[in-house]
């Protein structure tokens, strides 16, 4: 089993579960996928998170030792999990080894970091509660965000 970092619209129990589950699932699959994920609040220290120009979610890049992200820790992913996530994120993140802080245990992990260029980043941190009440909804809505994750539906 795999643990995964999370800093942006996967900290969202909505998205989370429609990348893991797919669009079809029913609410008792969701359900059964929540149950079998531990998902503990956690930081990763050493990075920076920033909203990034015109889109809706974030990026983290490793920053200075003193900077942190606040988000949480998913464990209990299967390999099944990790290919959805790693379509779900695309080309402009890339899948890293990290350790997240939680009850001040280093705890080993995966993380997404942004690759898709400096130049895409606001000078500002990104905000759950700003997605959650602005975006989400209609985000949830619009399948090409979730393309690639949903071509695995077979």
């Amino acid at each position: 089993m795999a643990s995964a970092f999370f800093y942006g619209t996967l900290m969202s129990d909505d998205v989370l579960l429609r990348v893991l589950c797919g669009p079809y699932a029913t609410p008792d699959i969701k359900q059964q996928k929540k149950d079998a994920l531990q998902l503990r609040p956690a930081s990763l220290i050493g990075h920076q998170r920033f909203a990034l120009k015109g889109l809706p979610f974030p990026g983290i890049i490793r920053t200075k030792s003193e900077d942190q992200v606040r988000g949480i820790l998913c464990e209990g992913l299967n390999a099944n999990d990790v290919m959805r996530l790693d379509e779900f994120e695309g080309p402009e993140y890339d899948r890293s080894t990290a350790a997240a802080m939680v009850d001040g245990q280093r705890v080993p992990c995966q993380v997404y970091l942004w690759i898709g260029g400096e130049q895409h980043l606001e000078s500002h941190d990104w905000e759950l509660e700003g997605f959650v009440k602005g975006a989400l909804v209609d985000w949830l809505k619009d399948r090409s965000e979730f393309n690639m994750s949903d071509t695995l539906d077979i």
